[in-house]
């Protein structure tokens, strides 16, 4: 018995239209489609516009014919078919990439379907960006976001909510672009406040990825009052690596703006639920930050321990490597452990010796250690390129903090070398950055 082809929907036309669209996309005449699946071009043209069933077999050769063999093209397929793509997104998200790869093989002839259903194959190619980005093959998925840059009239609101949050995350990720990113991001935002159907947990992951960029931008007052609002809709009713994910930033954004002990309790908190569910990922992040949090309070020791403990499980493709090193040896400059420090500083460079993304920061904790090594001799190479390279690189990035402590190292530098103007220029350029953040209520990023 045939199955009806009358589907009647304005984004998902009837079985008979998607034919005639596959076939106008490939070129073909209803005659040349009939020889391939043994019928006749009378019975394709009455199928297609919906005066006569087709039959399941002539379906599937169909499907063979256009190589969309399991691929949805009835509403129920159709139907099954988008809590699979969702499932692969959660596979995406729960880092678990191995199954996340072999689904997306499957799921490639989905793009096949662009012709009749653009709406299924975008979501699959929005999905394939996230997984890219997750495995941080940024080339491939800016290739992949050019595509879709280029056929974004053809996305309803929620494809565009997508799109723009992909954008936002290369920007992010590849570029080290903040206030682009925040851009993409902010965009898709307003998308949702006229479309609902946006889930719970896309709209968690926008919101730390904006309260991120905020933090990255210097703005981490704006950070803290938007994951607050997100904490007060989850009221502590589940837990999952997002809602980790969404604590470990604000701890971020409480260690910039000072307020240590809220930064404490929640990371410690974050650390153990981390443990608790296996998850490397969020467990570095606490760990840390952590660091960072003892390094801001002058417990030295105890950061440099949390610094050890990320550097042992966090992976050196991951940018959390290098700057563990980075805090590190800095947490061994404070106390003039100059030996020790560069010890550490030449195990980093067996990492990141020849890399010029990191460059400036290892350079810099160079001529840090020769001043500290003999702080009332003046040293014109270091302080120089302190003064020039240093501290203006630390302002670019929003890492005020570290700014101020290459001027806290200068300007002991001078007192001791008796160039105590230069030491008041120094204290000078500290109380207006402080200043510049506390009228702005920023602060510092990573």
């Amino acid at each position: 018995m045939g199955i009806t082809s009358k589907i009647e929907s304005a984004n998902n036309p009837s079985i008979g239209e998607k034919i005639r669209l596959l076939r106008k996309a490939k070129g073909i005449t209803q005659a040349e489609l009939s020889e391939n699946i043994w019928s006749s071009a009378a019975q394709i043209s009455r199928v297609e516009i919906g005066e006569e069933a087709y039959k399941p077999e002539e379906l599937e050769a169909i499907k063979k014919y256009f190589k969309i063999e399991n691929m949805p093209l009835t509403d129920f397929e159709r139907a099954t078919f988008r809590e699979r793509l969702h499932v692969w997104r959660d596979l995406i998200r729960d880092q678990r990439l191995v199954r996340a790869r072999k689904l997306h093989k499957e799921m490639l002839p989905l793009i096949n379907l662009e012709p009749c259903d653009p709406d299924l194959a975008i979501y699959f190619r929005l999905f394939e960006v996230l997984l890219l980005l997750t495995e941080r093959d940024f080339d491939t998925a800016k290739e992949k976001l050019d595509y879709l840059h280029r056929v974004k009239d053809k996305m309803n609101t929620e494809l565009t909510y997508h799109y723009y949050h992909r954008m936002g995350s290369l920007y992010s990720m590849r570029y080290s672009d903040n206030k682009s990113a925040l851009k993409f991001y902010l965009q898709a935002y307003e998308l949702t406040k006229s479309f609902k159907g946006i889930s719970t947990e896309d709209n968690e992951t926008l919101y730390i990825n904006i309260s991120t960029c905020y933090i990255n931008v210097g703005l981490s007052h704006r950070a803290i009052i938007f994951l607050g609002e997100i904490r007060k809709e989850n009221n502590g009713k589940r837990l999952t690596i997002t809602d980790i994910g969404i604590n470990i930033t604000l701890a971020r954004a409480y260690i910039m703006v000072g307020e240590f002990i809220e930064a404490k309790e929640v990371l410690n908190r974050c650390l153990v639920q981390a443990k608790g569910i296996g998850n490397d990922h969020c467990t570095i992040l606490s760990l840390f930050y952590l660091g960072l949090l003892c390094k801001r309070s002058k417990n030295l020791e105890k950061a440099i321990e949390y610094f050890d403990e990320t550097l042992s499980i966090v992976k050196t493709t991951s940018n959390y490597h290098p700057w563990s090193f980075y805090y590190k040896i800095c947490c061994l400059l404070k106390p003039r452990e100059t030996f020790k420090a560069e010890k550490v500083l030449e195990e980093a460079k067996v990492f990141y010796g020849t890399e010029t993304k990191y460059s400036i920061i290892f350079e810099s904790l160079e001529h840090a250690i020769e001043i500290n090594k003999r702080v009332t001799i003046f040293n014109k190479e270091s302080v120089e390129y302190i003064e020039n390279v240093t501290i203006p690189h630390f302002m670019k990035i929003h890492l005020n903090f570290e700014a101020i402590s290459y001027y806290e190292l200068l300007e002991l530098h001078y007192e001791k070398s008796r160039k105590s103007s230069k030491a008041s220029l120094m204290t000078k350029a500290m109380r207006d950055i402080y200043k510049e953040m506390f009228f702005n209520k920023g602060g510092e990023s990573l």
